[in-house]
């Protein structure tokens, strides 16, 4: 349930503009209208939020879902994971359900995470808005690539907020300094150093509000790759020994070894 294959053009333009700089790449919007929302604007919506339906949530670990999931989670927010294909399974402490219409009336939920591709995202944008009251949705949030135009007017229409080709994961590290801290330029200027914090804690309401605080420097990893249950990191080097040894890569004792050392920690 991972969003649509993408010209790599496009993919290269939406890492320059929401992460390395804010400029914008002409031709990556294939003719519509470049989006703009102000950091005020993004940063207002994700200090409102605290509970996300991630429709497309991943059960692999290395897939940008999955990583985006455990980032904002560390960050404190509560993601239910939405993919049919996984329905019933825990992921990362969630239970996952097959569509959003199946999550209890009695869940709050302020966002609704849109990992799918452009044309998917206007159904999901109705069972959003058709959740307004039953669930108290009050974000419609599509990802990176993602645009839906007429479910965005729809949508605001009938008195949602819409984010349109970001990330959560981008906007939150680039807002509250994290990106900066790794080399990025994150359009976010300030002498101030990032506060520290432990993960899943929130500010008190007397030091600017209710919102989660800094964890240390994990965004790196997170983004790279969230780290992979042990169970997982053992699979992962057998399918690759597997392949290797019917490849006949490794058909050498002493070559053996080093050549699944060297494919396990590129896993890693």
């Amino acid at each position: 349930m991972e969003t649509g294959r993408r010209d790599p053009r496009t993919r290269v333009c939406a890492v320059l503009q929401h992460v390395l700089a804010p400029a914008f790449c002409a031709g990556s919007s294939e003719g519509l209208k470049p989006l703009a929302y102000t950091d005020d604007y993004i940063k207002d919506v994700l200090s409102s939020v605290r509970v996300i339906a991630m429709v497309g949530a991943s059960m692999q670990w290395n897939r940008p879902s999955y990583f985006a999931m455990k980032y904002l989670q560390i960050k404190g927010f509560r993601v239910i994971p939405v993919n049919p294909a996984a329905k019933g399974q825990t992921l990362l402490g969630e239970q996952v359900y097959g569509d959003l219409s199946e999550i209890p009336p009695a869940m709050k939920v302020d966002m609704v995470d849109i990992f799918r591709n452009s044309e998917a995202a206007g159904p999901i944008v109705q069972q959003a808005i058709a959740m307004k009251d039953s669930h108290s949705v009050s974000v419609v949030w599509m990802q990176l690539g993602v645009r839906n135009d007429a479910a965005a007017q729809q949508a605001e229409t009938a008195g949602l907020r819409v984010v349109m080709d970001r990330c959560p994961k981008i906007e939150y590290s680039r807002l509250y300094r994290e990106l900066g801290q790794h080399g990025f330029d994150s359009g976010v200027i300030s002498s101030k150093r990032r506060p520290m914090g432990q993960p899943g804690r929130r500010t008190p309401a007397a030091a600017g509000g209710d919102r989660p605080v800094f964890s240390g420097f994990d965004t790196k990893a997170v983004h790279a790759g969230a780290a992979p249950a042990p169970q997982q990191v053992r699979e992962s080097h057998q399918s690759i020994k597997t392949h290797l040894m019917s490849s006949r890569m490794l058909t050498m004792p002493h070559l053996s070894s080093t050549c699944l050392h060297l494919a396990t920690s590129t896993a890693d």
